[in-house]
Formats: structure tokens, sequence, C-alpha cells
């Protein structure tokens, strides 16, 4: 079954009270064009701040979903070896969401 965007914010509400999105429903520009990703911003447990970004990958040929998965694990590892550098958006976790 296929999600629609809505369905995936409505989801990602229900998941992450206070969310607050933060970008359109898709991005048409980049690697992942046509693709959905929803970036939103929610407080965490201590009251901070946290962007997450979202991508969706139901709309791919299920054929390309592992290498798509397994691309975007590499492009996580990769950024996080750059640490704390200053010029470098942190990351912290990435993980995999199942509705």
């Amino acid at each position: 079954m296929l999600y629609s965007a809505s369905e995936i914010k409505e989801h990602l509400r229900s998941k992450y009270p206070g969310i607050r999105f933060l970008e359109a429903d898709h991005s048409t520009s980049g690697r992942y064009g046509e693709k959905h990703i929803i970036v939103f911003e929610y407080a965490d447990f201590a009251g901070e701040r946290c962007v997450l970004k979202f991508y969706s990958l139901q709309h791919i040929p299920p054929d390309r979903v592992e290498q798509e998965t397994a691309s975007l694990l590499d492009e996580f590892r990769t950024i996080k070896l750059f640490g704390s550098d200053p010029q470098i958006v942190r990351m912290y976790e990435a993980n995999e969401l199942r509705i």
C-alpha cells in the first residue's frame, strides 16, 4: 500500500507530538528528485529541538529499495565521520520507520 505525503505526515504527528514541518511534501532537486522527503522539527524528552529528515522510499521500484536504503546509510556514515565540525550539520542517528 502506498501512503500519500499527508498520510505520512499524520503518522509522524502521532509519533512526534509538537512536530513542526519545515519543508514541502516532496523534493524535485538533487539526488532524490521526485522522492518524498519530509523535514520536521520537534522537541525531545529533554526539551531540546531536533530536526529530522524523513525519506519515503515507497515510490521507488521494489528492486531498488534495498540499494537506496544502503546508499542513505552510507551517506549517514560518511557525514558522521566529520564529527563536530561547525560547518556541517551534526547527525546523531539513522533509523527505519515502517508504517
